[in-house]
C-alpha cells in the first residue's frame, strides 16, 4: 500500500466505467477511500457492486450526477464532505468522444464536446475546492482521452 494514498480520499468523476473505473480499482488497490460519480444509474450502481465485490474492506461512495450541471455536483460534493468529512484528490475525468469524420460533425457535437471538456473540470474543481484546500496532500488531475483512430465501416 502507499502510505500517501491509504486512508484518504479520492473523488473521481466519471468513473462508472474504462479510464474513471479503473482509476477507482487503483486507488482501492493502495487503501484509498473513493467517491465518484456518473450519469447513468444502472452503470452507476453496477460499477458500485463491482467495486466493493472486488474490495469487500473498501469505503465506496456513488452519486449520480452530470458534471456539466452545477447543482449536482455542488450536490454531490456536499455529500462527499457528509460521508467523509473531507477530500485529498479529484480526478476530473468524465467524458465521451463523438465519432465521425470531421466533414460530418455538427456543430452542436463541437459545441458539445468543448462545454463538457471546459464545465467537466470547472464545476468540480469550484464545487470540491474548499475541501481541497483543507487537505495536506491536495491534488487535481484531468484526465483526457483521445480516440486516437477510428474506422468508420462503409
Amino acid at each position: 500500500m502507499n502510505a500517501q494514498i491509504e486512508g484518504r480520499v479520492a473523488v473521481v468523476t466519471g468513473g462508472s466505467s474504462g479510464i474513471g473505473f479503473e482509476t477507482l480499482r487503483l486507488l482501492l488497490g493502495e487503501g484509498a477511500k473513493v467517491a465518484f460519480c456518473g450519469r447513468n444509474p444502472d452503470r452507476l450502481a453496477s460499477a458500485h457492486a463491482a467495486l466493493q465485490n472486488e474490495y469487500p474492506e473498501g469505503e465506496v461512495f456513488s452519486w449520480r450526477c452530470d458534471v456539466l450541471n452545477e447543482a449536482e455536483v455542488e450536490a454531490f460534493a456536499a455529500a462527499v464532505a457528509a460521508r467523509f468529512g473531507g477530500v485529498d484528490m479529484l480526478i476530473n475525468n468524465a467524458g465521451q468522444g463523438y465519432v465521425a469524420h470531421f466533414a460530418d460533425t455538427p456543430r452542436e457535437a463541437w459545441l458539445h464536446e468543448a462545454e463538457l471538456k471546459l464545465f467537466g473540470v470547472i464545476n468540480p474543481v469550484k464545487a470540491f475546492q474548499s475541501l481541497l484546500e483543507a487537505s495536506d496532500i491536495a491534488s487535481i488531475t484531468c484526465v483526457n482521452s483521445l480516440l486516437l483512430c477510428s474506422r468508420k465501416s462503409t
